[in-house]
């Protein structure tokens, strides 16, 4: 019988071990990478909670001081004094406008969440809440994460960060939104409230 080689076993361990090393850190990079979405997914969370609490504010403000009576304003002699509320009326509605836009961009923002692939029930998993839930048991679970692999954990690591990005992508395209859209009706606001 003939021994083994131990020069070409060594050579297959080596391999191996580099191939585990590689995924390990492959896995590593991507945790790192699904750490910086997440704050970048809580910055725009609390980007769109300040928006959401200025606009509120504002609003109420503006209700507070009756600025919605340049709105629904009754101006209709056609005297000189009349066609000067015009753009105070203009102003006031498209301050409220713009705000209330603001308003519901922020609101969307702070809704986009995880979900499942299918909008329904969860596959298992280990990083998702609905995914891990999905396993029926402490037990299954436990089992599902012994007999994966490191190749498995990357493909569902990446798959999880992959939808992570297009949540992170669409919370700040609304932020993003709602702040130039708070800004502007801010500023209109400010300016109608200083001609009336």
């Amino acid at each position: 019988m003939r021994e083994p080689d131990t020069d070409t076993e060594s050579k297959l361990q080596h391999i191996k071990q580099s191939e585990s090393s590689q995924v390990d850190q492959t896995i590593a990079f991507i945790w790192h990478s699904h750490s910086h979405l997440s704050e970048v997914t809580r910055n725009c969370d609390i980007k769109a909670s300040i928006v959401l609490a200025w606009t509120t504010a504002l609003i109420g403000g503006l209700f507070t001081i009756e600025f919605h009576h340049f709105v629904v304003g009754t101006h209709h002699n056609l005297d000189f004094e009349g066609w000067t509320k015009i753009p105070v009326q203009i102003g006031a509605f498209v301050s409220l406008i713009l705000l209330s836009a603001s308003f519901a961009f922020a609101t969307f923002a702070v809704t986009p969440r995880y979900q499942s692939p299918d909008w329904g029930a969860a596959e298992p998993g280990y990083i998702y809440w609905k995914s891990i839930l999905a396993h029926g048991s402490e037990k299954k679970l436990l089992d599902f994460l012994a007999s994966s692999s490191g190749s498995d954990h990357l493909q569902h690591l990446s798959e999880h960060l992959y939808r992570i990005a297009k949540i992170a992508d669409t919370k700040h395209r609304r932020t993003s939104v709602s702040l130039w859209l708070a800004s502007f009706g801010s500023m209109v606001a400010g300016a109608t409230s200083l001609a009336a």
